[in-house]
């Protein structure tokens, strides 16, 4: 008997695990054309150095986060399913006929779109889930147990019913795009404006008490008083700027944003420090604000 419960308890964990050695896999790159890296379009200029961090797995619609890519897929979907003579609702799950005959069931558009798009489907891709959590709102009782598959064969779905769900979704992502757009634009207004004796200066873009930490080597966690070490008071200020130095991670959850980016902090063409800021902004009436930074100070480079 113990022995039957150790091999029961073996294959339980063997089966949760495969799916993420599968699909949880975490790579990041600027130059790797993976599934955690997107081709920007111009139309988000800022988003062009923004991390694609797709998680294994999100139960909760307010916890997704969107980049272009997936914009993009659900627009490619939508066009996949332009009209009834290309829709297939007698969904099996299995895509290859559907590509084939160029006739797509929401599952397989979805699917196709993706390999279109991000070169290869991801089961738990942010635009897969949004598109169930969707189904879930405005169609719970046309799903038992596969929500693209059922929705998609219910005798009561149309093909309208199909694209409304797509067009639901192209909102959600387009709506999270503009506020990771205009966090993106805070920040730069930030770093083109930056006075490292007064970086609260700019008053607009910062709730009404922001706190800033900073960390070297040497130091356990400073709160911002008088300045930056190594920055004298005599120091130009108009001469010092900051920029991003790579690509920055953001999320956002309800009307919380918060931003991890590396950057460099120059006085003209002489680099002072390089680290990563790590920004929490709020969204209010007057658009998003930043309400802490926390920053670590390297002079090694």
């Amino acid at each position: 008997m113990n022995r039957l419960i150790r091999i029961t308890i073996f294959f339980m964990i063997a089966y949760n695990a495969f799916p993420l050695l599968c699909d949880g896999q975490y790579w990041i790159g600027k130059d790797n054309h993976t599934p955690f890296y997107d081709s920007l379009s111009l139309q988000y200029s800022h988003l062009k150095n923004v991390i694609t961090d797709l998680p294994y797995s999100v139960e909760r619609e307010s916890d997704l986060n969107f980049y272009f890519s997936d914009l993009l897929i659900i627009r490619e979907a939508d066009s996949l399913l332009s009209d009834s003579s290309r829709w297939n609702r007698n969904d099996d799950r299995e895509c290859k006929d559907d590509i084939t005959q160029g006739k797509y069931s929401l599952f397989c558009a979805l699917t196709k779109a993706s390999l279109n798009i991000a070169r290869e489907y991801l089961h738990r891709r942010p635009v897969m889930q949004l598109v169930r959590f969707k189904i879930v709102r405005y169609f719970r009782d046309r799903f038992n147990h596969h929500r693209l598959m059922d929705f998609n064969n219910n005798l009561q779905t149309t093909l309208q019913d199909i694209r409304y769900v797509l067009r639901k979704s192209e909102e959600d992502i387009l709506n999270q795009l503009e506020d990771k757009e205009q966090i993106l634009t805070v920040i730069h207004r930030f770093m083109d404006n930056i006075n490292p004796k007064q970086p609260f200066g700019m008053k607009d873009i910062f709730t009404e008490s922001p706190s800033m930490y900073y960390l070297d080597k040497s130091h356990d966690p400073v709160i911002y008083k008088k300045g930056f070490p190594g920055i004298s008071q005599s120091e130009t200020v108009h001469k010092i700027h900051e920029t991003i130095n790579g690509l920055a991670a953001i999320t956002i959850n309800e009307s919380m944003g918060t931003a991890w980016v590396p950057y460099q902090l120059w006085n003209q063409d002489k680099l002072l420090f390089q680290g990563t800021e790590v920004f929490v902004l709020v969204k209010s009436k007057g658009g998003w604000k930043i309400s802490s930074i926390n920053l670590t100070l390297e002079k090694d480079h």
